[in-house]
């Protein structure tokens, strides 16, 4: 359970960003937590990544401290006993037979936009829906932060549609909803606003349109264009529930210039856009979005919030949220990690 009030959200089921994709490496794993349990990804001998249960089932190392990659599978640091990415012992330290039921959990995985996700639901039922494969071609290297906060997934994404907090935490003037969009898994929303540039030397007010691209209450992507400037930039939101109140955070940020743009930054050179702006802007974005970090940290979440004009869509936000709750209304029993495999 997220926090310790009982109105507080139970994991959610969906995609989850783990690590970015140039973290996982050829010769070990990557530690990651996700609904309260403990997890590895690591990638196999063909390069694909994979996402498995932590704990060796033979004796309960944690194989994310001193565990290596060998062939393309875990290796134990205890005993050597080796998995695959389906998460099947495949050898024993011995030379000997693995035992028939020395298994792993294994999360199925997605890669988009230079990130790895795992999917995760309460029951362990396979995906049902995956999000877009988003392509990094024309766009600069990801810049990305990671913070850990006490909130869920849930109050984090709902800033996206909460247009009525932006003007008193982020200063924002003139917001203006263009288009809200349900289907599915999937919820689109498009508005615009007035704030400063928060880039040096560029002291004018800016006019940013903002299409939102929520799937899931885990990856969300907001491409933003940016008038007189002549940029284009995506950002990431990425929250994973950790467990014990614990949400990852992963921002990321990419830029890429208005095609024709000959006014504002958009003439600068590819590589000061890659290596100067792109950076500042990761900054910008990180401080902006962390205004938000010490109303996350402190609130609690209103089952049934008296929502009032000016608000934004979020009446119809939390009825979307509903799906990826096992209850249907984000206020259930408590949802843990997957069942561990039958020893």
């Amino acid at each position: 359970m997220i926090g310790s009030d009982p109105a507080e959200l139970p994991y959610p089921s969906g995609w989850f960003a783990v690590a970015a994709d140039d973290e996982l490496l050829a010769d070990r794993p990557v530690r990651c937590r996700l609904a309260g349990a403990d997890y590895v990804a690591f990638r196999d001998a063909r390069g694909e990544p994979a996402v498995v249960s932590a704990h060796c089932p033979h004796l309960g190392a944690h194989m994310g401290y001193g565990g290596c990659v060998r062939e393309g599978t875990l290796e134990c640091p205890f005993h050597g006993f080796r998995f695959d990415r389906n998460g099947a012992c495949v050898a024993t330290g011995y030379g000997t037979k693995p035992p028939p039921a020395a298994r792993l959990v294994s999360l199925p995985t997605h890669r988009s936009g230079g990130w790895l996700f795992a999917w995760y639901h309460p029951s362990g039922r396979p995906p049902s829906w995956t999000p877009p494969v988003l392509d990094a071609a024309g766009w600069s290297p990801l810049q990305r932060h990671l913070s850990v906060l006490r909130t869920h997934p849930q109050e984090t994404t709902e800033n996206s549609v909460d247009l009525g907090h932006f003007p008193f935490v982020h200063g924002y003037r003139d917001v203006q909803l263009r288009a809200l969009e349900v289907d599915g898994p999937r919820l689109h929303t498009r508005y615009s606003f007035t704030r400063p540039s928060g880039f040096p030397g560029w002291a004018r007010d800016i006019r940013v349109d903002i299409a939102v691209f929520v799937w899931g209450l885990g990856f969300s992507y907001v491409d933003a264009n940016v008038e007189g400037l002549g940029l284009s930039l995506r950002h990431f939101v990425l929250p994973t529930a950790l467990g014990d109140g614990q949400t990852a955070l992963r921002l990321g940020v990419a830029l890429r210039k208005s095609e024709g743009s000959r006014r504002g930054l958009g003439w600068l050179p590819r590589a000061v856009v890659d290596h100067l702006i792109a950076p500042a802007t990761m900054r910008h974005y990180r401080a902006d979005v962390m205004q938000d970090r010490e109303i996350w940290e402190n609130k609690r979440h209103i089952r049934r919030p008296l929502l009032a004009d000016g608000d934004g869509p979020v009446g119809r936000y939390r009825k979307w949220c509903r799906q990826f709750y096992a209850s249907g209304e984000g206020d259930g029993a408590e949802a843990g990690p997957p069942p561990e495999p039958a020893s």
